[in-house]
C-alpha cells in the first residue's frame, strides 16, 4: 500500500478530510460536534469541552434590547447576557462563538452570581508541560456586533488559551462551583492576555486575568505589533463570518517553557498543513513598549514578568482556556509538542 493511501486513512479515521494538522496532540474545529449536536453542541456528551454560562434565550449574535442604550437599557441593569455556543458559518463549517454583553451580576442557577466571567469554555483533557508543548488557535469576529458598545477587534481579544492546572471539579463550573473564579478564563490564565479601560491589551500568565492587569502591556496598535495585526485583520463590518473566517482572522501560538513561562506569537498568513507562518518574517512575538520581546520561558518562579508584576507561570499541569473580553469566534485549536511529528505537506503525496 502506498504510504499516500495509509495517510488517507489515518485522516479519514481522525475525523475526516478536515483534520489538517498532522501529528497534533489534540485538534478541534467543531465542524463534527455542529454538525451532530447543532447550536448547543458544546452541552453534548461527546463534547470535549466543558462550557460555560449561555442565555438560550437570545440568537447567537443578536444584541439584547435591555442592554442597549439606544432602546434604554443600561451596562448595570442585569439584562441577559453571556452567549457561549456554536456558530454554523455555512457549508459545514462551524466554531466555538464567545459575546459578554454587559458588565452587570446575574443570578445563576447554581445560587451565585455571575458575569463575564462565567462564560467560555475551558477543555476537559488536560496536559502537562514539557517538550515545547504549544496551542495555536484562529480568532476573528464581526464588526458590526457591539456588546455594551464595545466593538470588535479592539474589545474582542481571548483571554487564554492556557489555564493553570488540571481540570478536576471543572464540570459545570459556569454555572453552580461555589467559587468559580477558581476556574474562569479570565481569571486563571497560565499563559494569556486580558484587556482593560481604553481596551489596552495585557499578557497574563501565572494565575493572573481580567481585572487584574497585572502583566505587562502589550504595544499599542498604533505601530506594527501583535495589537496592530489583530486591528487590522478583519473585514469590513457587513461582510459573511465565513469570510470573516478566510479572509479576516489571526492565529496566536502559544508556547510553554517546560518548567516555567511562555512566549506568545501571531500570525495573520499561516498554513495548518505545514504548520507554517507565510508572513514576512514568520511567526512574531508578542512585545510590550520599546519592541521588547516578552518570553519568560526558563525564568526563576515566583518572579515578576517583564514589564509587570504577573508571576511567571510555572503550573506543571494545564488546561485549554478560551472566552473574550466582549465577543469572539474561535477556530482551529491545535495541541502539539516537540514530539509529535513534523508535518506533512499534503500535495507532496498523491494516490496511485
Amino acid at each position: 500500500m502506498r504510504k499516500s493511501v495509509v495517510l488517507l486513512i489515518m485522516m479519514t479515521v481522525m475525523g475526516g478530510l478536515n483534520m489538517t494538522v498532522s501529528g497534533a496532540l489534540f485538534y478541534e474545529d467543531f465542524d463534527a460536534l455542529g454538525q451532530a449536536a447543532g447550536e448547543f453542541g458544546l452541552d453534548d456528551a461527546s463534547s470535549s469541552w466543558w462550557p460555560g454560562e449561555d442565555d438560550p434565550t437570545l440568537a447567537a449574535g443578536v444584541y439584547p434590547a435591555a442592554c442597549d442604550a439606544a432602546a434604554g437599557g443600561t451596562n448595570s441593569d442585569g439584562c441577559a447576557d453571556n452567549q457561549t455556543r456554536l456558530m454554523d458559518l455555512g457549508g459545514g463549517d462551524w466554531a466555538f462563538f464567545h459575546a459578554n454583553w454587559t458588565f452587570s451580576a446575574i443570578q445563576m442557577s447554581g445560587g451565585v452570581v455571575g458575569n463575564r466571567g462565567s462564560s467560555g469554555i475551558l477543555s476537559k483533557a488536560s496536559y502537562t508541560r514539557g517538550n515545547g508543548i504549544h496551542c495555536v488557535f484562529r480568532a476573528f469576529g464581526e464588526p458590526g456586533l457591539a456588546p455594551a458598545g464595545e466593538y470588535y477587534p479592539l474589545a474582542g481579544q481571548n483571554f487564554g488559551p492556557w489555564m493553570v492546572g488540571n481540570t478536576d471539579n471543572v464540570s459545570g463550573w459556569g454555572t453552580n462551583l461555589p467559587a468559580p473564579q477558581n476556574n474562569w478564563p479570565e481569571k486563571n490564565t497560565e499563559l494569556g492576555v486580558s484587556h482593560w479601560v481604553g481596551w489596552k491589551a495585557y499578557l497574563e500568565e501565572g494565575g493572573g486575568g481580567q481585572l487584574d492587569a497585572t502583566g505587562p502591556m502589550l504595544i499599542g496598535d498604533g505601530v506594527d505589533g501583535f495589537r496592530k495585526a489583530v486591528k487590522d485583520s478583519p473585514l469590513p463590518a457587513g461582510n459573511t463570518l465565513a469570510d470573516q473566517k478566510a479572509n479576516g482572522s489571526y492565529w496566536v501560538r502559544a508556547e510553554l517553557g517546560d518548567s516555567t513561562g511562555g512566549l506568545q506569537q501571531y500570525c495573520i498568513d499561516y498554513t495548518e498543513a505545514t504548520d507554517t507562518c507565510n508572513d514576512s518574517g514568520g511567526w512574531l512575538p508578542f512585545q510590550i513598549f520599546g519592541f521588547q520581546t516578552i518570553d519568560t520561558r526558563g525564568d526563576p518562579v515566583d518572579t515578576d514578568g517583564l514589564g509587570g508584576t504577573s508571576t511567571v507561570g510555572h503550573s506543571a499541569d494545564v488546561h485549554l482556556g478560551f472566552g473574550s473580553f466582549k465577543g469572539m469566534l474561535v477556530d482551529n485549536i491545535s495541541v502539539a509538542d516537540d514530539s509529535s511529528p513534523v508535518p506533512v505537506e499534503l500535495s507532496e503525496w498523491s494516490l496511485e
